[in-house]
């Protein structure tokens, strides 16, 4: 049997199964029975497990009682308590440049991307998509732009990149528990690099969580929406160090 619950529980709430048959006592006898006879929750009489809480003071029926170290009554409702089972998110970022410590125009710039999901006991991470809005300065080659998931090239349907917003959109998959991907892409530093600013660099990853939203009674099925967890990247990136006669140079900023 499979019970669907109405409901969502939190983090260490304490869930009760209850067992019942149908047993109709049609003579009742002259010494009280037990409160466990009942017609809760379904109007039927029966027997149903004590109450774990009240274990201790149950009695149990005439022929199945505690006599000492033997205990002959009815087994108690089993409890579970609820584990939290959400994804923890993180995103971490390095760069590297060809240019080593320093950068100017027509170096490479590689960024790397190691998003993970933390949570020891969580559920997978799921859809994950990270996205990354380009500092002015720099330029990415949708045809040579290195974009490698765990070490395998991207194919042209895994990304996106906008110009008029500056973002690129990749599609990461799913993380399981204690799991990581990593991310790279490169892109060149242009003649656009402005004098007076410093090329910094963030990116986010976003994913679905196991919950969700709106919540909906019964199985978890591949259309409904799910609350949608985030990370975003330590601030990474080059400060403008001194101004050539033709091009500004950057120097690295270490995390």
């Amino acid at each position: 049997m499979v019970h669907q619950f109405t409901l969502l529980f939190n983090k260490e709430d304490k869930v009760d199964v209850y067992l019942k048959d149908e047993t109709n006592i049609q003579v009742l006898p002259e010494y009280t029975l037990p409160k466990t006879y009942t017609t809760e929750p379904d109007g039927i009489v029966g027997n149903l497990n004590c109450a774990i809480d009240d274990y201790s003071s149950y009695q149990g029926y005439h022929d199945a009682k505690k006599t000492g170290d033997i205990d002959g009554r009815f087994a108690s409702a089993l409890r579970s308590i609820t584990e939290d089972v959400i994804p923890v998110p993180k995103l971490e970022q390095s760069i590297t440049s060809s240019g080593g410590e320093t950068t100017s125009y027509g170096d490479t710039l590689t960024y790397t991307f190691k998003a993970t999901n933390t949570h020891e006991k969580a559920e997978s991470w799921k859809n994950v998509i990270l996205t990354d809005v380009l500092a002015e300065g720099l330029a990415f080659d949708s045809l040579d732009h290195g974009i490698t998931i765990d070490g395998e090239l991207a194919s042209d349907n895994q990304f996106s990149y906008e110009e008029s917003t500056r973002k690129l959109t990749i599609k990461v998959g799913e993380i399981q528990s204690k799991q990581n991907v990593i991310v790279v892409f490169k892109v060149k530093v242009s003649q656009k690099a402005v004098l007076g600013k410093n090329i910094l660099n963030t990116g986010k990853a976003s994913g679905d969580s196991p919950q969700e939203d709106p919540f909906v009674v019964g199985e978890i099925m591949p259309g409904n929406s799910h609350k949608v967890l985030s990370a975003t990247s330590n601030e990474m990136g080059f400060q403008e160090m001194q101004y050539t006669e033709i091009y500004p140079l950057f120097l690295l900023l270490k995390a």
